[in-house]
């Protein structure tokens, strides 16, 4: 998961992205970097919620799921 978001911020902030956004207007730039930037802030909190739930059920047994079927 993280070496995808680690890609995934590195195209969102490269040249390619950045270029077709700078021949907008400045408010179109602003607005891209801060909601690309919020996106990221997201996708880092929610990977590292999951890693905390799946750490804490794998050493915790009494917390794992006991599906009865």
């Amino acid at each position: 998961m993280f070496v995808f978001l680690f890609f995934f911020c590195l195209v969102l902030f490269t040249w390619p992205l950045l270029s077709v956004v700078q021949d907008s207007d400045a408010e179109a730039v602003f607005y891209y970097l801060y909601l690309s930037w919020g996106l990221v802030i997201l996708l880092l909190f929610l990977s590292r919620k999951s890693t905390d739930i799946k750490a804490s059920t794998e050493t915790d047994p009494d917390k794992q799921e006991v599906n009865d079927v």
